[in-house]
């Protein structure tokens, strides 16, 4: 082959081009705005999370199931204690708005809110709802689980309401035992958001522990004190107990 020829030759065949970086560069970029997003999204409220990964969604030509996959393993856990981002969006805004309602209202001695592995704990002190040995809801207490029924039913989820006692037996002629004064409060909590609030009855559930799930000793006042306790339980994704 003639010299001439060779050089045609080589003049024709494809250069190694770096356009491929350009590329790369793009796809760096975007990920790295990707994850800021994810970032700070674990911050904010459900609507403008939902708004968020639609934008990003369009943007990069993923479909709903690939993106929710990658947030819910990004997301999933951050700012609800344990719940999968599937579950917790109702919860944890239920969970949020309960305990502003509690703290605007300066009834943080009255009730007490928190997530664990069953959902979201409302524990009330039994003398904000009860006389001493009595399962009569106090009118002044109505009001109050008015208040914070309205929020749980936000949710759609099951509810549970579980009476607790201190050890110190009771004796009267209406309440024989501990257990039936338990069962009898949280039976007329639910009674009351059911006939309150017309939250649908088989989401609703009323179980009395006496005194045989303490949160305290027993052996003090203070402890007796925690004990005698209605919790409330907004019963996360299918578990209901």
């Amino acid at each position: 082959m003639s010299r001439r020829n060779r050089r045609s030759t080589q003049d024709d065949e494809p250069q190694d081009s770096k356009e491929w970086m350009n590329t790369y560069a793009d796809l760096m970029s975007l990920l790295l705005t990707f994850f800021v997003m994810v970032f700070a999204l674990s911050t904010i409220d459900s609507s403008k999370y939902n708004n968020a990964m639609q934008s990003i969604q369009s943007y990069l030509g993923m479909n709903d199931g690939q993106n929710n996959q990658i947030i819910d393993t990004q997301l999933g856990t951050q700012g609800n204690s344990g719940f999968s981002n599937s579950d917790s969006e109702d919860i944890g805004d239920v969970y949020q708005d309960i305990r502003e309602y509690v703290n605007d209202n300066k009834l943080n001695n009255e009730i007490q809110v928190s997530i664990n592995e069953r959902g979201v704990l409302i524990r009330f002190v039994d003398t904000a709802l009860f006389d001493t040995g009595k399962a009569d809801i106090k009118p002044e207490a109505e009001k109050i689980l008015l208040n914070v029924g309205e929020i749980m039913k936000k949710a759609n989820k099951p509810i549970r309401v579980e009476g607790h006692t201190d050890n110190v037996p009771i004796h009267n002629s209406k309440y024989p035992t501990n257990w039936e004064l338990s069962t009898n409060r949280a039976t007329n909590v639910v009674k009351f958001l059911i006939e309150s609030l017309s939250i649908d009855p088989p989401k609703m559930s009323a179980a009395g522990y006496g005194e045989y799930h303490p949160v305290a000793d027993n052996s003090t006042d203070e402890g007796r004190a925690k004990n005698r306790r209605v919790d409330i339980i907004i019963i996360n994704g299918s578990n209901n107990t």
